[in-house]
């Protein structure tokens, strides 16, 4: 492999912390991470990825005095051939999957795509209700991430795991449960320091990317994907990026909704033989995602 190329890959889940991890690993000497964390070249569905293989191994080209290269492309754990494509290019990589409760995630994680503009239903119903259509029409087009729209279905992760645990080395895959009973930022490093090898220089983890509302899914949409276009009715008017980042500022709320605990149970029954298969698949206690 070239000594040049990534070698540290963080996969996901998507909002199960991989931006505090990526933060945090990026600050010690041994470790570059790219300036774009999540270049997701093996990401399906993605309109933005940096292509492989030369824009993607370009990121990394002169950083062979670091000793870790990381991407954190939370794409790689839901994509599913991505393990594969990672494992044929670099074989020789560390793997790290940070999972939490699917429930919490995937209402997390619609509340960060209502909160960007790339998710117009204004309520998690509807978003799951829309899932099923979103399956097939969204998988070659879509307007953020193919499988961030899956909010359900994303969250199975047993056989996301599996995959790379079948391609890597036991040794070289690290699976961090967020939110067990027993968690804390303590133990999360002192794990990352026992699988990678490293003395690092944190003592807790940074908190980034935490959830905020917004008061109109559809507002945070037009935003971003129709006032902003060439020939739009806000075109002319001079000030158009300030007007676009004052309406972007009122729209926030700060406070994101409670889940509905009908939603809630409905997604656990959902998750509870995956749960069971991941516990199964990992020997680790997955008693707290499915009380």
């Amino acid at each position: 492999m070239n000594p040049a190329n990534p070698n540290l890959f963080i996969v996901g889940a998507a909002k199960c912390g991989t931006t505090s991890i990526a933060a945090m690993l990026a600050e010690e000497a041994e470790v570059f991470l790219p300036r774009f964390k999540e270049p997701s070249p093996f990401a399906e569905g993605l309109p933005y990825q940096t292509k492989f293989p030369d824009p993607y191994l370009d990121l990394f080209a002169g950083k062979g005095d670091h000793r870790y290269r990381l991407d954190a492309s939370t794409c790689h754990l839901s994509t599913p051939w991505a393990a594969q494509e990672i494992q044929r290019h670099f074989p020789e990589s560390r793997i790290i999957i940070m999972l939490r409760n699917p429930v919490r995630r995937a209402y997390s994680l619609y509340n960060w795509m209502r909160r960007e503009g790339y998710e117009p239903c204004e309520t998690f119903a509807a978003a799951l209700a829309a899932e099923a259509h979103r399956r097939e029409a969204f998988r070659e087009f879509n307007p953020q991430y193919y499988w961030n729209y899956l909010y359900r279905e994303s969250g199975l992760y047993c056989d996301q795991v599996k995959r790379y645990l079948e391609l890597f080395p036991k040794e070289r895959v690290h699976v961090i449960f967020l939110d067990a009973p027993d968690s804390n930022d303590g133990k999360i490093i002192a794990g990352l320091e026992a699988f990678l090898g490293l003395q690092l220089s944190a003592n807790s983890l940074p908190r980034l990317n935490e959830a905020q509302g917004v008061r109109s899914a559809r507002l945070s949409y037009a935003l971003r994907h129709q006032f902003q276009k060439p020939g739009t009715a806000l075109r002319p008017i001079p000030g158009k990026g300030r007007l676009i980042r004052w309406l972007q500022r009122v729209n926030k709320s700060g406070r994101v909704p409670r889940l509905d605990g009908g939603i809630a149970r409905e997604l656990s029954d959902y998750y509870r033989a995956d749960v069971i298969a991941l516990g199964n698949l990992l020997q680790r206690p997955v008693d707290h995602w499915l009380r």
